[in-house]
Formats: structure tokens, C-alpha cells, sequence
């Protein structure tokens, strides 16, 4: 396994909360070789006024179980949102979250110099 991926927790969904302590167990049993990216749990991230409080919240909770956590950004071309917000519709338990999610998107991207972008939390 070279990679895992794991929600990050945002706003404290408690079946993202759980996966994610799943995936950091499973993460140290491998001796952390895999790397493991954290998500921000969209549509919830997205919502949230102060969420780079609440990442920051999140990287707290977690930094007992990780050497080093550092926020990293992952550019998005208009395509690829585009391919983003397609998905997301496909949750049948989720609501459109468009709008919402392309704003969002945007934000961060103005944030870390790009026209969209992603954030997530890379574990070392």
C-alpha cells in the first residue's frame, strides 16, 4: 500500500471521526509507510465560517499520532472541478452542494494562489 487517504473529521461528523482514527491505527501498524492524506470532509469544510479554525482543531487532535502534519493544496483546473461537482451529486444522501462547493473551491484557491483548489492534510 503506498497511499491512504482518510477523512480529516471536520465539524466532528462522528462516522468521518471514526474512519479517520481507523485509518491512523492502520497507518502506524504499517510503520507509516504508506502516506496518508487527510480530506476535508466536503460539504461540511465548506459550510463552517471559521473553518481554518476548525482544520487547525482537527491537526491538534490528531498530531499525538503523527510526527508532522502540514496543510498542502491541490490546484484544480475548471475541468476538474467540474468532474468534482459531477460526483458530489452522485451521494444519494447528500443534497446538491454546487453552489456551495464551487465557492469554496475558489476560496482556496485565492488562498494558495491558484483559480481552485483543494486542501488537505499531508501526515509524515
Amino acid at each position: 500500500m503506498r497511499n491512504m487517504f482518510c477523512p480529516l473529521g471536520v465539524a466532528n461528523q462522528p462516522d468521518h471521526v471514526a474512519v479517520r482514527n481507523v485509518a491512523l491505527k492502520v497507518w502506524q501498524a504499517e510503520l507509516r509507510r504508506p502516506q496518508l492524506y487527510l480530506y476535508e470532509d466536503l460539504p461540511y469544510a465548506a459550510r463552517i465560517k471559521n473553518v481554518d479554525q476548525e482544520i487547525e482543531r482537527c491537526i491538534k487532535t490528531i498530531s499525538g499520532s503523527c510526527r508532522k502534519l502540514s496543510i498542502r493544496y491541490w490546484p484544480l483546473s475548471k475541468q476538474l472541478l467540474k468532474r468534482k461537482l459531477f460526483f458530489s451529486k452522485l451521494y444519494l444522501t447528500q443534497n446538491d452542494h454546487t453552489k456551495v462547493l464551487e465557492q469554496h473551491a475558489g476560496e482556496l484557491g485565492r488562498m494558495s494562489g491558484f483559480t481552485y483548489a483543494e486542501r488537505y492534510v499531508y501526515a509524515e
